[in-house]
């Protein structure tokens, strides 16, 4: 909404809106990176991505503009465009590769060749990084079973004093607290 509408009120069709347009989309991509919103790290990798490619078009139009003040062009526009195509035609590629290799399963089954295990990654089903969530029993730990990321940082389990006080309230009033 920021982008389509708030950016139509800035200064239209002069560089300074170009500008502005780069400095809000950068911030939406850094906030991206830092939260990570999605589920699956794959998710926040490819929201990362788009983010990043769709400010760095902004950008090049902003260098496109700036430059028609030089007599002599800095950069080349023919160049800036195979740049854009390429990087977004790439994404795109990338985009569809991990839509089918998620969507149809492709990836849990690539998991289990001989050649992912090969991979510096750990991408691998039965790589150091998962069996590192493992726990002797074969079971997770505790935090993935209520949902929480194991590669984020998260507050201390607070379940054992919950209990704790909880036995303390319960037994508040008895004849064991009197003096």
């Amino acid at each position: 909404m920021i982008m389509t509408g708030a950016m139509s009120v800035v200064a239209p069709g002069s560089p300074v809106q170009l500008l502005v347009a780069t400095l809000v989309m950068l911030t939406f991509t850094l906030t991206t990176l830092k939260f990570g919103p999605y589920r699956n790290r794959i998710d926040d990798t490819m929201s990362f991505l788009v983010s990043l490619v769709s400010s760095g078009n902004t950008l090049a139009g902003f260098v496109l503009i700036m430059d028609k003040a030089y007599s002599p062009p800095t950069f080349s526009p023919g160049m800036i465009e195979w740049l854009l195509l390429f990087v977004n035609i790439g994404l795109l590629t990338l985009q569809l590769l991990v839509m089918v290799l998620m969507k149809w399963g492709c990836w849990e089954k690539f998991k289990k060749t001989p050649c992912a295990k090969k991979l510096p990654c750990g991408c691998a089903a039965g790589s150091s990084s998962e069996s590192a969530r493992v726990g002797a029993s074969g079971s997770p730990p505790p935090a993935s079973r209520r949902g929480v990321s194991l590669s984020k940082v998260v507050p201390e389990n607070s379940i054992s004093k919950k209990s704790e006080n909880l036995q303390v309230v319960k037994s508040w009033g008895s004849a064991s607290d009197s003096t």
